[in-house]
């Protein structure tokens, strides 16, 4: 049963981590994020990780921040 708690609460912690990512990335780009965009977004959280994701976020400008998200393979 702990088990099971620990596994509910980090995976409440992520999806809080990638929540608070989609509203940053939503800020940079001034629009909501498509949900095609969520999608890719929440799948490179868990491909690449939280720390890649907000090297993208910070070194980006919005215009290649949404050509990021638009790019299948992108890294």
């Amino acid at each position: 049963m702990r088990r099971r708690l620990r596994g509910a609460r980090r995976e409440a912690l992520q999806e809080g981590q990638l929540g608070t990512r989609a509203r940053q990335f939503e800020k940079k780009l001034g629009r909501p994020l498509a949900e095609a965009e969520r999608s890719v977004l929440a799948e490179r959280f868990d491909r690449l990780g939280p720390d890649r994701l907000d090297d993208v976020l910070l070194e980006l400008p919005a215009g290649a921040l949404a050509a990021w998200l638009a790019a299948p393979a992108a890294s």
